[in-house]
């Protein structure tokens, strides 16, 4: 499981590292930890959505992420 923790500066720091490959089926997790109010906002009704590129081939993705 990698785990980044989202600050109210912006700040993205790793807490739990694992290597992420390419079309691996051992990547169980990517968690994204955000407090519940963020900079005065109550995030309960967002949803995120992770974009990438994937860096050999260059294709656009994207993915609702869920609780």
């Amino acid at each position: 499981m990698y785990t980044i923790i989202v600050s109210d500066d912006n700040t993205l720091d790793k807490t739990v590292i694992e290597r992420i490959m390419c079309k691996s089926k051992l990547v169980n997790n990517l968690h994204f930890l955000v407090p519940l109010m963020y900079r005065e906002i109550d995030m309960n009704g967002f949803t995120a959505v992770l974009e990438y590129r994937l860096p050999a081939s260059g294709d656009y993705h994207s993915e609702i992420l869920s609780v």
